[in-house]
């Protein structure tokens, strides 16, 4: 990874050298582009609703109240490794698939954020012009789909669950195999907990208890099972995003990738 701080001579000054890069820990475990969604404050430390928000950048360690957090996923199916570009200038290189680059902090404000194929600045894969990250909100960006059917696209999911209730976590998962069927993710005993998550999008978030969890995945109203998840336990308080990624045609290749945010 690398980090230049200059800036484009076309955009408003920034003040990259600022940027505190800190990498959180993510787990790896086996097993049209979509729209800008507004930012929020992500989830409360502690209990209930009635709790103040915490800026990202406190509750990650990597700021104070006046950055923004964000995090890119590496989840197409078929690209390799890419190159972050923030305002022209590169961030971030050799991100490799199935990765994520863990939470870093930004200066709040509104940046053009490229990713390339990596050392191929003129290769763009995906842009995202005057994406507005706001200070105290934590933003997951996602590279999903797959090259060669076109289908490559970006998500931008703020990470901003309701407060959950004391002992219970966030969970969401997004469904990232391109060509696969919409699924529906539940328990082994047979309840689904999301029905119909159709390819490259995200489900809305789960309160879930915060203690060793299991779930299958099936197609769409069917009983098969396609892959199980392997038991994993979100952290009371804290927020889980589930990827699944890899392809139908090659199930052997399926994986999972969870980006924690802790409680």
């Amino acid at each position: 990874m690398s980090h230049d701080p200059t800036r484009s001579p076309a955009r408003r000054p920034r003040r990259l050298a600022s940027l505190i890069v800190v990498l959180l820990t993510v787990l790896l475990a086996p097993g049209g582009a979509a729209p800008a969604q507004e930012a929020t404050p992500i989830a409360p430390i502690g209990a209930g609703t009635g709790g103040a928000s915490v800026p990202c950048g406190e509750r990650l360690g990597i700021g104070d109240a006046t950055v923004a957090c964000l995090t890119i996923i590496h989840a197409a199916a078929d690209a390799g490794p890419v190159d972050l570009s923030v305002d022209g200038a590169v961030l971030l290189t050799g991100v490799a698939a199935a990765t994520s680059t863990g939470f870093f902090a930004l200066p709040a404000g509104s940046y053009d954020l490229t990713v390339t194929a990596s050392g191929q600045p003129e290769t763009v894969l995906l842009d995202l012009p005057d994406q507005p990250l706001e200070a105290g909100t934590a933003i997951e960006v996602a590279l999903v789909g797959s090259q060669d059917d076109s289908t490559l696209t970006g998500l931008v999911l703020p990470v901003a669950p309701p407060a959950p209730a004391m002992g219970d976590a966030s969970v969401r998962v997004v469904q990232a195999i391109p060509d696969a069927p919409p699924l529906d993710i539940g328990l082994e005993t047979g309840e689904t907990l999301i029905a119909g998550l159709v390819p490259l999008t995200a489900s809305d978030y789960l309160t879930v208890p915060a203690a060793a969890t299991s779930v299958v995945v099936r197609p769409a109203g069917a009983a098969e099972v396609l892959f199980p998840v392997p038991g994993f336990t979100p952290l009371a308080g804290g927020t889980l995003t589930i990827y699944a990624l890899g392809t139908v045609t090659n199930p052997t290749g399926i994986t999972l990738l969870t980006v924690v945010v802790p409680g």
